[in-house]
């Protein structure tokens, strides 16, 4: 987010730095749902939307029947692929390993200090709905040079539904309410 202040002539510009959370979970996950539950407080309860964004991506790990692996297999092994994940649960914030992502306070070690650096790019994104399409655009600008070498970036743009929900669990951990569930990556 970009806001900008005229004050005294002076142009000031205040970034708002914002986290991804990016989690990999199965719904036959045990560890799972702790894991789960201490993304969805810290978005809901500490932070909000405003500092911190979270996508899951489904696993097929423990086991390949989870519902939303079996949705988007090529999308999740892509994601997977890239962090090379093992296990889940695995949390990333910003690009990196959380240690422990059933320890609340080292993940929420992390958010804070991802949120404490500067941004290197505003994000700016306008959404026009229709009747029968959604158009997206969005504007990158740089913010810093901080070492990277901005000829290999890759932009992804995740569609993830806020919340689903079943009357009885699709997997073997227990839970019926799932977050921020990776649909599509464009």
């Amino acid at each position: 987010e970009k806001k900008e202040y005229n004050v005294n002539s002076n142009l000031i510009i205040e970034q708002n730095k914002i986290v991804l959370i990016e989690d990999f979970a199965n719904t036959s996950c045990n560890p799972c749902v702790i894991s789960n539950k201490i993304i969805h407080s810290l978005l809901t309860k500490t932070y909000g939307s405003n500092k911190i964004i979270a996508i899951k991506f489904p696993t097929n790990f423990p086991s390949p029947n989870d519902p939303f692996y079996k949705h988007n297999k090529v999308d999740s092994d892509s994601r997977i692929n890239f962090y090379n994940v093992v296990s889940a649960p695995s949390t990333f914030i910003d690009g990196r390993l959380v240690n422990n992502s059933l320890d609340s306070n080292s993940v929420k070690a992390a958010i804070d200090q991802s949120l404490n650096t500067t941004p290197n790019f505003t994000i700016n994104i306008n959404k026009t709905v229709t009747t029968d399409s959604i158009i997206i655009n969005i504007g990158i600008e740089k913010v810093s040079e901080s070492g990277y070498n901005y000829s290999n970036l890759v932009l992804n743009t995740v569609l993830f539904e806020k919340e689903i929900s079943f009357a009885t669990p699709p997997g073997s951990n227990g839970e019926t309410i799932f977050y921020d569930v990776m649909r599509k990556m464009l």
